[in-house]
């Protein structure tokens, strides 16, 4: 594998230490120590969800260094199995969906039940434990379940979580034909290190490369000994640098929810002035709006033409901001900033929102033109750089407009 500095990695596999007093500080001192710049929390208890809702909103504005993803378990034989998820939808959290058959007791007759209730939920990763542990043959079922869930919900992305431990290969033979199952090798590597097993985790890696994904399982092993665990591995398998790059960063991108709107932003970034890829805090920004932001394409002859992100979580001032709004050089003049803007209204109004603010670039007349025509104002408040505007949805609906004004 060529020598370069790893400028990202995204940590898959990530726990709270919960056996600690300040189980938040510690593990945000792990992560900046580690210098990962992306990663899945995956809250498997009662007790760890407690933990979530305590310092949900430290997490959520970035302050491990960037707004993680997340995945709860499904509590497959309780009543209240679905209460966690509602709350998580209706505070407009991206979530995958954790099963463990071991934790949850699960048993091959629990299948069709748990596909039911996976159909309800809003999740397009769904994470399966396949980590063989203890006595309990009948719960040593991941490999089954993984190919259960894959076949019947095709269009869902089916994580099998630490790759099956033990039976890496079988599990990797009985699976890889199904092209929507991904693999972590979170514990896998640094647990059976010294092993046979050790080979056959290379194995692995040199020829499931393109669906595997990088994850320490911390606390139970640090985050940097597994990045550095790995990453003697992945020059064992004799892989390039780039195909590393994807396996410890860019699979996890994809497959958490982010890789297709990262593509809409980089393919559209040109319409900007100031385009946000350019930017220092490029990452940071784009998981904010992955996590929390509504995200409206328009298209053009099945085409992408331009984008938009709105906020609409603003519940007490009930004020929906749009942070980036753009059109392709290409696709202007077609009055395709209208009907982008009649979306981010008809959103708006839906989420019982009474105005749309939004910051234009001085320098961006072409911009503050449309904003104008289409009904926005400007506002007091202004910087050296930018002017603030806002458009009043509750006066656009007494009007009747159908949020129709004319397009720049």
């Amino acid at each position: 594998m060529t020598e370069k500095i790893r400028k990202r990695v995204f940590d898959a596999h990530i726990h709270f230490p919960i056996k600690c007093d300040i189980p938040y500080e510690v593990l945000k001192n792990e992560i900046k120590k580690s210098g990962i710049t992306g990663g899945l929390l995956i809250f498997n208890g009662r007790e760890e969800k407690e933990i979530f809702w305590k310092y949900k909103d430290y997490l959520m504005n970035g302050e491990l260094g960037f707004i993680p993803r997340i995945a709860f378990v499904l509590d497959v034989h309780s009543d209240r199995w679905k209460e966690d998820f509602d709350i998580l939808d209706n505070s407009k959290i991206c979530y995958s969906v954790k099963i463990h058959p071991r934790i949850s007791d699960i048993k091959m007759n629990d299948f069709e039940s748990i596909l039911s209730k996976l159909v309800e939920l809003n999740s397009e990763t769904i994470i399966v434990d396949n980590w063989l542990f203890g006595p309990r043959i009948e719960n040593h079922i991941g490999t089954e379940l993984v190919i259960y869930l894959a076949e019947r919900l095709p269009d869902r992305k089916i994580v099998m979580a630490h790759a099956g431990g033990v039976r890496i290969l079988e599990s990797m033979l009985l699976t890889r034909p199904l092209v929507n199952v991904y693999y972590d090798l979170s514990e896998t590597c640094s647990y059976f290190k010294g092993t046979s097993v050790y080979m056959d985790v290379i194995h692995f890696i040199k020829y499931t490369r393109n669906r595997l994904m990088f994850g320490s399982d911390y606390p139970d092993f640090s985050i940097n000994h597994s990045i550095k665990a790995m990453e003697k591995e992945l020059d064992m398998a004799g892989l390039s640098y780039e195909e590393a790059d994807k396996i410890m960063y860019a699979t996890a991108e994809l497959v958490y929810g982010g890789g297709v709107i990262r593509k809409i932003v980089e393919e559209c970034d040109g319409a900007f002035i100031e385009g946000i890829t350019r930017r220092d805090d490029y990452e940071s920004i784009l998981q904010k709006m992955i996590n929390n932001a509504q995200i409206i394409v328009i298209k053009c002859d099945e085409k992408v033409a331009g984008y938009a992100s709105i906020y609409v979580n603003d519940i007490k001032l009930k004020r929906a901001y749009i942070s980036m709004f753009g059109i392709k050089k290409d696709y202007q003049g077609k009055k395709l900033g209208t009907l982008l803007m009649d979306k981010c209204c008809e959103i708006a109004v839906k989420e019982g929102m009474k105005a749309i603010s939004c910051e234009v670039l001085k320098i961006n007349q072409p911009g503050y033109g449309f904003y104008q025509s289409y009904g926005f104002r400007k506002t007091k408040k202004e910087t050296e750089k930018s002017f603030f505007m806002t458009y009043n949805l509750i006066n656009a609906k007494e009007q009747g407009s159908g949020w129709r004004n004319d397009d720049k």
